[in-house]
């Protein structure tokens, strides 16, 4: 803890450690409206989110904006959950980034849920996948805001979705269909490069989430620095 109005949080793959996943469950509550960004999403990751009986009860009353990034990661699989979520909860509004920028990619990790007295902000490293939510060492901070610094949060918020408005894809467009695909066929070989089933539980899936992110981070390193190291 920080202080008054702000925490920060270590986790860690203990049981006992905070969790990005408890975080958000126990701010969504009395939220009537909220947004999240993140790098990337898994399919074990939505079913986690969406499974919490708590954000189910949000999304009844509260609109949800989530933009989930396509550079790595979030394949079919995943954005089938996100169809069936936003399927079942038409409050949920989900969408796609896709930027093509060479040597950048789309890589936030938040999420703002506002409420009558103002709402919170939580920050961190960990994306919307089984292991960002619960099981990899992760770090947040967790931010209690006024009316009038929600107000401020909310309106930057909706700034940058009208400013990248080009960049954000409906689930079922054909642009990020193919790079889902391409991300699909990744993982498979991840699978494959580390024996692993082809299942979806969920270790095998944090498994394969590090591996794909950790090469991403090299890819994204040689394309800053294509260096030959001899």
């Amino acid at each position: 803890m920080i202080g008054e109005h702000m925490a920060w949080f270590l986790q860690t793959p203990d049981a006992a450690s905070p969790k990005l996943l408890a975080n958000i469950i126990a701010k969504c509550g009395p939220a009537t409206k909220g947004g999240g960004a993140f790098a990337f999403a898994s399919a074990m990751g939505v079913k986690l989110l969406l499974a919490e009986p708590d954000f189910q009860n949000f999304l009844g009353g509260g609109e949800f904006v989530m933009v989930v990034g396509l550079d790595a990661i979030t394949d079919t699989r995943a954005i089938e959950e996100l169809q069936k979520a936003r399927d079942k909860y038409p409050n949920f509004k989900p969408k796609l980034f896709s930027h093509g920028k060479a040597g950048s990619i789309f890589h936030p990790k938040t999420i703002w849920l506002k409420t009558a007295v103002g709402g919170t902000v939580i920050t961190g490293s960990g994306n919307l996948t089984a292991g960002g939510l619960r099981s990899n060492w992760e770090a947040m901070a967790v931010e209690l805001l006024s009316i009038a610094e929600m107000d401020v949060v909310e309106a930057g918020w909706n700034a940058w979705l009208v400013q990248h408005g080009a960049h954000l894809l409906e689930l079922d467009d054909p642009v990020a269909l193919e790079k889902a695909k391409a991300n699909k066929a990744q993982r498979s070989k991840i699978k494959k490069a580390l024996k692993l089933p082809e299942g979806e539980e969920e270790a095998v899936e944090v498994a394969v989430d590090l591996a794909e992110e950790t090469a991403e981070d090299v890819a994204q390193d040689f394309s800053l620095n294509p260096v030959l190291i001899a």
